[in-house]
């Protein structure tokens, strides 16, 4: 009979234990209904909530329209620049490209012919390039922001040397080919866009700056030949006017990615991640705030932050700081 205290002791631990595991489920099973939810209105409103659905955004490509596959092919990052009139080390692409629109003397012009003549087989892959009126790298998204874009890197690296050999034709008095070479310039800055990804659209602007202005020094150079300026303002009057939905609809899918990623070995070598990149000790956070929970305020935040892109603009960018301060703070889970 002594023992019958110690049996309704056990008896009764068992039941707070079965209650609170109920109740985590409950709970579980509301949180995971919650995010659902978030991600069923987000999708509702325009937003890709995963990898596939932001891949049905970006829209294929046949292979003969196609300059994917020849950007891919592209190296001018390893192209070595010849050393010319003494250098004691070659100089790189910036600085001759920099010296020949500064002054476009015989010097300067031999300097960046002898650069353009080692890329020359580079050149020719981006003149098939531009040609093609369709940019499609089909990429396997799946990886969220360890989605990798080699690509972008030799595609700005082409339009510094297609802009070269436009400088040195525009120096030589060769309108044409000068001309040639920025419609080939602005023809690149649009394919580099195509997939409408963010990164997409920095390169795509920075490749379209770097013809602007050197098309605009060559009307500087030849104030007489009207060309120029022509195709310089009918350049930057069609260029494609911003476009802040498209360009963030894979913030979501991103940072959802991130936090998933993050949680394994894998995944954190995919992010370039190493061991003493992480922090010492566990995260208090993890014990304060609920991760279910967190990612149900993250997938809000994003929706706000969304909202917040149709609003005037003298409103946007408050409503938009204000969403991701609540992101960030969710993301300390």
């Amino acid at each position: 009979m002594r023992y019958k205290p110690l049996l309704w002791i056990g008896v009764a631990i068992g039941a707070i234990a079965i209650g609170l595991y109920v109740r985590y489920r409950v709970n579980a099973n509301a949180d995971a209904a919650e995010f659902n939810e978030q991600l069923r209105l987000a999708r509702s409103e325009g937003i890709p909530v995963t990898a596939a659905e932001y891949a049905a955004q970006v829209l294929p490509a046949k292979p003969e329209e196609n300059a994917g596959s020849l950007y891919r092919r592209l190296k001018f990052r390893s192209i070595v620049t010849p050393v010319k009139f003494g250098s004691k080390s070659p100089p790189s692409i910036d600085d001759v490209y920099i010296a020949l629109q500064n002054s476009p003397s015989q010097q300067n012009i031999e300097s960046a012919e002898s650069i353009l003549a080692a890329a020359q087989s580079q050149l020719q892959l981006v003149d098939q390039a531009a040609k093609r009126p369709r940019c499609w790298f089909d990429r396997n998204w799946s990886d969220g922001v360890a989605t990798l874009f080699p690509e972008y890197a030799e595609m700005k690296s082409a339009s510094k040397y297609v802009a070269l050999r436009g400088s040195v034709a525009a120096a030589r008095r060769q309108p044409d080919a000068a001309l040639k070479d920025f419609k080939d310039i602005v023809q690149m800055a649009r394919q580099s866009d195509e997939e409408g990804s963010d990164i997409g659209c920095m390169v795509s602007d920075a490749i379209f700056s770097i013809g602007v202005r050197a098309v605009a020094t060559w009307s500087m150079w030849e104030p007489g030949e009207a060309r120029y300026r022509k195709a310089l303002d009918s350049a930057i009057a069609e260029w494609r006017k911003p476009n802040l939905r498209r360009e963030s609809r894979g913030e979501l899918i991103g940072v959802l990615s991130v936090i998933d990623l993050s949680a394994t070995k894998e995944g954190r070598t995919k992010l370039g991640l190493k061991d003493d990149d992480l922090p010492i000790g566990p995260n208090p956070f993890e014990f304060l705030l609920s991760q279910p929970k967190a990612r149900i305020a993250i997938v809000k935040a994003e929706r706000d932050a969304w909202a917040a892109l149709s609003l005037p603009e003298d409103q946007m960018e408050a409503a938009r700081d204000k969403a991701m301060q609540r992101r960030t703070f969710a993301l300390l889970a």
